[in-house]
Order: C-alpha cells, then structure tokens, then sequence
C-alpha cells in the first residue's frame, strides 16, 4: 500500500439482497482506486444472500464477510465500521451502485481540504417504474444543506473513519433518517464538508423493503423530527445563521410537515403548533400555494390540510 494514499473501507450491508449484491460488490471491485477493503455484513437475510456472498469471497478472498443478528442496517454498518481499518469509510447498500471512478474522484479532492468530515457526493435515483432523478449537493452552510436535503446520501458520500467512530456510528435505533442523524452528529464536532457534484452513486429504489412503503407514517415523522432537531441545534448553536435564513428555514420545515399530514395529520398539526410561527404564510410561488396561503389564513393548518385532501 502506498504510503501516501489513505485506505477506504466499504462497508456493505447484505439483507435479502440476493438480486443486487454480486452487481454491487462488481462496481466496488472495478473502482480505479486501488487501496480499498470490502466488508460485507449479512443482516438475518433468508434468501441465498449469505451463499452468495460465500462464492463472492471463494472468488475473491479479500472480501470480508460477516453476520449480524441485530436487525437493522445501523447494527450491520457499525459492525462493518468495528472491523474496518481505513480512514475513510465508503458505506454502500447492497442495491446500490458505484461509478468506477467514484472514490478515487472524492479521494483526489481530499488535499483541498484536508480536515473537512465528509465529502457530500451527488448521485442518481432510479425508481422502481424506470424514472431517474438527479439529485445534487449544494456548497456552502453544510446545516442549512442538510436541512434542505441538499448534503448527499449515505451512499453518496465518502466519510472519516475516525470522526464516525467518534461519535459511536449509526444511532441503531433509528428505522429512517439515519443517514441525516448522522451527518448532523458529524457536524457537531467539525462542520467542514467538501462538495462534489458528479453524478458517480446510483441509488436503486426496491419494490420490496423500503421503508417509506412498510410504515410511511414512522418514516415521515422521524424524517420531521429530524428536521426539528436540526433547527434547535442551529438556534442554539448558531444563531446567526438562525436569524440570517430564518424565512427559509421555516419554509423548509413547513413543507415537510406538509408531507406528513396525509400519514398522520395529528402529529403534523403538532408539529406546526409547536414550531411554525403563528404568523407564518406559504409563500405564493404557485396558483396551487396561493390558493393554499388563502385558506391557511383563514382556518389554519389542520383544516386547510383536510380541505386539501378532499379537492386533491
């Protein structure tokens, strides 16, 4: 191993991934950078996943591969975490995909800044009915990024192993938003982030095992909550940036309650009494918001939402 170039592990988390995983450990074996360590963790899979990853490593014995009885990737990714020696870490999911190029870009950017935390990456989303979206980062306040969801995804984005192990990993009691949980710890202790805007991750939607189609109404208020916690730690901690964006990060606060009101209209109405200024107005950007401000200003959140429900 050269001396001058860092290791990056890649931690992959393996539960019932039997279609995806050779086609994922492929993308991470023909990286171009060559110093890397592949940790596969099976997580109570009950398909073949496990014997593939056997005859992966038969192929390739560098390949780790491991069990985890806990449940949850959290549990699989701090045990790939435990076992991992480089001082980056690439966590990937099983379905996902890396561009060959992918960490040997994001290592080169590296000397530009060399104690940020993580490297915020773009990537491609593809859903189950063929659809693709590109989704990019945004340089500049890593919190306000994070807020609008605009720093990366866990796949994305290439960490410090160090800082990770720091902070204790992945919060394994989370069942969504895990990733922005993390980032947000991360950035608690070192708030330098670089940006990267290639397109060089594929993130795969399943039609199995998502957890936005197992319990929305869970995934939507953690997702929520996390945004709430977001904003304390700014106002807290940061409460210039507070004042300075505080029209736009109401905004961006408000529209996701808004996208947990059909799931469960009660803890959104919570939500929005509790930290939505009383006289907060959506913004007229559409003839759909304008007609939603008019009605918000008469009845409130609650019943605008239920009216908007029933003319939808």
């Amino acid at each position: 191993m050269s001396s001058n170039k860092p290791l990056v592990s890649v931690v992959i988390p393996c539960y019932n991934v039997q279609e995806y995983i050779e086609e994922c450990i492929t993308s991470v074996l023909n990286q171009t950078y060559p110093y890397l360590e592949v940790i596969c963790v099976d997580n109570n899979s009950t398909d073949t996943t496990w014997l593939k990853l056997e005859r992966l490593k038969e192929k390739h014995p560098n390949i780790v591969i491991e069990k985890e009885e806990r449940k949850g990737a959290p549990c699989a990714r701090n045990k790939g975490m435990d076992l991992s020696k480089g001082e980056w870490i690439q966590f990937l999911d099983a379905d996902d995909l890396l561009d060959k190029n992918k960490i040997e870009s994001q290592i080169s950017l590296i000397q530009e800044k060399e104690n940020c935390v993580f490297i915020a990456g773009g990537y491609v989303k593809k859903y189950v009915n063929g659809d693709e979206k590109d989704e990019t980062v945004s340089a500049g306040e890593p919190l306000l990024n994070l807020l609008t969801r605009h720093l990366g995804n866990t796949c994305s984005n290439l960490f410090r192993a160090d800082l990770i192990k720091k902070i204790g990993g992945w919060n394994e009691s989370f069942k969504s938003s895990q990733e922005v949980k993390l980032m947000l710890d991360l950035l608690k202790l070192n708030n330098n982030v670089l940006y990267d805007n290639r397109l060089l991750t594929t993130i795969r939607e399943r039609e199995a095992g998502q957890i936005s189609q197992q319990n929305p109404k869970r995934k939507w208020n953690q997702f929520v909550q996390m945004r709430v916690e977001i904003i304390e730690y700014i106002k807290t901690d940061e409460p210039q940036l507070f004042n300075e964006n505080e029209e736009e990060i109401n905004s961006s606060l408000f529209n996701n309650i808004r996208t947990l009101a059909p799931f469960d209209l009660a803890s959104a109405t919570n939500y929005c009494n509790l930290y939505i200024p009383k006289d907060y107005i959506p913004k007229n950007t559409s003839k759909e918001i304008g007609l939603y401000s008019k009605i918000y200003k008469l009845v409130g959140f609650r019943f605008t939402e239920i009216l908007y429900q029933l003319i939808k």
